[in-house]
């Protein structure tokens, strides 16, 4: 199953799932190639309308499947849209930019799927 249709599945991102399909951009978690999602959790897109949402998404994207023994070996990381993030471990967890991996290594055909308690970058 690919990470778009993963992504609908998961109660704890349906925000992040809607605003894909109503943005149109499913496309860009169905293609080919290794990609992680760093998916932000319902609570943290509350008040969130990006103005921009490819963008928005790009910058939730790292090229490759990320895992989190992937992530504890770096000190940052640059997604699709070219934004470099810190990556830091914080008490048996991994941070990731802002975001708090709550749940991790979520696979899909074409990758991996990291829930974050934040948007990673602004």
């Amino acid at each position: 199953m690919c990470s778009s249709d993963l992504l609908a599945m998961l109660e704890e991102c349906s925000t992040l799932a809607r605003l894909v399909r109503e943005a149109d951009v499913e496309y860009m978690l169905r293609r080919s190639g290794l990609r992680t999602l760093l998916a932000p959790s319902n609570d943290s897109l509350k008040d969130i309308q990006p103005e921009n949402f490819e963008e928005f998404l790009e910058r939730h994207l790292l090229p490759g499947g990320q895992e989190t023994f992937d992530l504890r070996r770096c000190h940052e990381i640059k997604t699709v849209a070219g934004t470099v993030l810190p990556v830091k471990q914080e008490n048996g967890h991994i941070r990731v930019g802002k975001g708090l991996i709550t749940r991790s290594d979520i696979p899909c055909t074409n990758g991996v799927i990291q829930i974050v308690d934040s948007t990673v970058a602004d």
